[in-house]
């Protein structure tokens, strides 16, 4: 079963990633990171790396709170709360019913995922 995100929850997944000052890719294809930047996003234990369909490049950092449990996107750092379809014996989840996700790994939020918000999970499309 396929679940459309609704543009209110895509809004409120882009404002609460706005407010919270997150680190997020470039929109601009032609961005790369300076050799300073670069440096910088290393010391912080991250990678610095080409994402996303337009290719730009950034830092992709670790969050402190990855995998802490979770049913909403605003309790995590990384402004990211996730099923994990890795695990085995996922199933994908009701709609309606609440469930708990758990807080992303970095910052960088591309890819189908299931999100949540307020402990319902939608499939999600970022790119």
């Amino acid at each position: 079963m396929t679940v459309r995100m609704s543009c209110k929850f895509a809004t409120a997944i882009f404002a609460a990633l706005a407010v919270a000052n997150v680190p997020t890719a470039h929109a601009d294809a032609n961005h790369r990171l300076s050799d300073v930047e670069r440096k910088e996003c290393i010391a912080k234990g991250g990678r610095a790396a080409f994402f996303g369909l337009l290719g730009g490049e950034d830092c992709e950092l670790p969050m402190p709170d990855a995998g802490k449990s979770c049913t909403d996107s605003r309790q995590c750092q990384s402004r990211e709360c996730t099923l994990d379809e890795a695990k085995p014996g996922f199933v994908s989840p009701k709609s309606t019913r609440k469930t708990v996700g758990i807080c992303a790994a970095t910052n960088f939020g591309f890819g189908c995922k299931w999100r949540l918000q307020n402990g319902i999970a939608r499939k999600m499309c970022v790119d």
